[in-house]
């Protein structure tokens, strides 16, 4: 007879900021190339400038002439699609066309100068701008049928002045079914930027690769190439997502034996292996499959007892799945990776009587658990399963419990905790160094006697998860989850009948 009871992993984060990539921008005026041939029709216009105090000298047509600087070279600048000025300064315009075969020429002939308010900034025929009073304006630079555009703020003082929009998204590739947050984020000319919450129009240039909500929540339809445009204001912007063709999986039989049990060695405990930790980004997110594989197996690359990569299933499977189903399905990915055979299924009365139920009442007496988390409700966990009739030494030859409390403390509100099943067994096994490994010896327990249902086939399991959400004193705001999975190794002797016992099958990647 063995007796096994594990006590608690506790993770508890709060909020960080994530920064993005993957950005693309485009300013909604048009920018400066930098190529032309003078014997072709020029393709585009680009601005450049100079700008000068108020006040500067002038010559008898107007133009404005200024000092050289301490290194004898003018201070000119180039302009994208806004500047800013104060009242009083002089900015001469020197224009630029762009030819096919990549050259480029000045032009000072054949242009034309306009302003759409010269009380705030007039412009000249030669293509000087005066700043007269503080507000906007935009000037217009006309060449044969080509238009340069230029937004001129006036300010009493300098301000920073947004540039260009960019959206900011933490994936630029998906599968369909997958979604994927995007944020716009305001560019300004002194580098600072501002991450918009509002008043931002998203549209899907391809519906039917992908759509995007305004909130902007992409959610990827079918393969293909994803194009989403983002406005605010007058500016603009879009990125592309990859939308790629999931990859086939197929269901397999696990190949772990008796003997390969027998032969398995954990390195991972008897070495001392520090915990594996995931970053704190992950318990924030909604994971999907991928990223999922992606976190567990990170973590089997550091983990000499398993050489296989991590395969779940489908996503649409895998979102179907109960918590006692996707703790099954890892529990025995893992087991089965290491030459340890797999669980034979999942026990309805255990998750009825014992596991549900305790983590319903550690979720309303947070306390008691902290306290003791095993004994919460005054009895042991073989007291629970023996109530249910798993008793120990009569109808079950082994029993283990786990429990995991993950948290999340905001300032702004209260959320969602998800695919906890999938953290805690990804604590249990690799962030367990500090409970001396007994969540992993749960997991990975060998020996269970072939006495009970299907030849080749032992164990049963259960896991439920309960989220609790409230707000504390000092006014922050909690989301904790908490998830408990029991097992036992049911005798010849257990009464209860295993047709209602169910298990989920295993996959791997189809061959090529």
């Amino acid at each position: 007879m063995r007796i096994h009871a594990i006590s608690l992993i506790s993770l508890i984060f709060t909020l960080i900021l994530i920064t993005g990539c993957g950005a693309s921008d485009r300013s909604s005026y048009p920018t400066a190339n930098q190529t032309s041939v003078t014997t072709q029709k020029p393709t585009s216009l680009s601005v450049s400038g100079q700008k000068s105090p108020g006040d500067a000298n002038t010559t008898a047509d107007g133009n404005t002439t200024s000092e050289n600087n301490a290194t004898g070279t003018q201070n000119s600048l180039s302009l994208t699609s806004s500047i800013q000025m104060k009242p009083g300064e002089r900015l001469p315009l020197y224009l630029t066309v762009t030819y096919p075969d990549g050259h480029t020429e000045s032009i000072h002939n054949a242009l034309t100068f306009t302003s759409d308010d010269p009380a705030i900034a007039s412009v000249d025929d030669q293509g000087v701008i005066t700043a007269h009073k503080v507000g906007t304006t935009r000037i217009y630079v006309r060449y044969q049928d080509l238009t340069a555009l230029l937004q001129v703020a006036v300010r009493a003082e300098a301000q920073p002045l947004p540039v260009s929009l960019q959206i900011v998204s933490y994936q630029t590739s998906a599968e369909p079914g997958q979604q994927i947050p995007l944020h716009a984020r305001l560019l300004y000319d002194d580098n600072r930027s501002q991450d918009l919450e509002s008043d931002v129009t998203w549209q899907s240039q391809t519906p039917e690769i992908c759509t995007v909500s305004q909130s902007g929540i992409v959610t990827a339809e079918e393969a293909g190439l994803c194009l989403i445009d983002a406005s605010y204001q007058s500016f603009e912007t879009n990125t592309t997502i990859e939308i790629n063709r999931p990859p086939e999986k197929v269901v397999y039989a696990c190949t772990a034996t008796l003997q390969s049990e027998q032969n398995f060695q954990d390195l991972f405990v008897t070495q001392n292996y520090p915990d594996i930790n995931y970053s704190t980004q992950v318990v924030f997110e909604n994971l999907t499959v991928t990223q999922i594989e992606t976190m567990f197996n990170r973590a089997r690359a550091s983990d000499p007892t398993v050489n296989e990569m991590m395969v779940l299933p489908p996503q649409n499977v895998w979102d179907s799945y109960t918590a006692s189903e996707k703790t099954l399905y890892l529990v025995n990915a893992e087991r089965c990776a290491r030459g340890i055979r797999p669980l034979e299924g999942i026990d309805d009365t255990l998750e009825k009587n014992v596991t549900e139920p305790y983590a319903r009442y550690i979720a309303a007496h947070e306390s008691a658990y902290l306290a003791n988390p095993h004994n919460a409700d005054g009895k042991t966990p073989g007291e629970r399963m023996a109530d249910a009739g798993i008793v120990l030494g009569t109808t079950s030859e082994y029993w283990g419990e786990n429990i995991a409390m993950i948290g999340i403390s905001l300032s702004t509100g209260t959320q969602p905790l998800f695919e906890s099943e999938a953290k805690s067994v990804y604590g249990w096994l690799y962030m367990d160094e500090g409970e001396a490994y007994g969540h992993r010896e749960t997991i990975l327990q060998r020996g269970f006697d072939d006495n009970s249902g299907e030849n080749g086939k032992e164990g049963l399991l259960a896991a439920a998860t309960i989220q609790k959400e409230y707000r504390e004193s000092d006014g922050s705001y909690w989301t904790k989850a908490f998830t408990v999975m029991d097992l036992f190794d049911p005798t010849a002797q257990w009464d209860q009948d295993l047709s209602h016992a169910h298990s989920v099958p295993l996959y791997r990647m189809a061959a090529p």
